[in-house]
């Protein structure tokens, strides 16, 4: 297990928020200002949300379909967060946005 940590400008870049990651984060990409994906060392990514009232980072869905060997390596997001490119080993893969559920899923 690993940990990924929230730092507060304010405070100095003191850690304030904090969770445990299931392995090694590798890679991230900010979506907005409070939500971001996280690349892990075993190539699968999480969605997290920061939530500045309980202090703490509520972890959305998390997504196995490349979980093996392979790190999550680079990730990028286009401009209105409708695709999501991960490197992943020797691939580079695309994934789309469902609507109806706001999950990826690779094409």
């Amino acid at each position: 297990m690993s940990s990924l940590f929230i730092l507060d400008r304010l405070a100095g870049f003191h850690p304030t928020i904090s969770s445990v990651t299931p392995t090694e984060p590798t890679a991230l990409v900010w979506e907005t200002s409070k939500a971001f994906y996280v690349g892990l060392g075993d190539g699968r990514f999480i969605y997290y949300e920061i939530d500045l009232r309980g202090k703490r980072l509520a972890e959305g869905p998390m997504n196995s379909l490349f979980r093996g060997a392979f790190p999550v390596t680079a990730m990028a997001l286009s401009a209105e967060a409708e695709t999501l490119v991960l490197s992943v080993g020797l691939e580079v893969l695309a994934f789309r946005r469902i609507h109806a559920t706001s999950m990826f899923f690779c094409w």
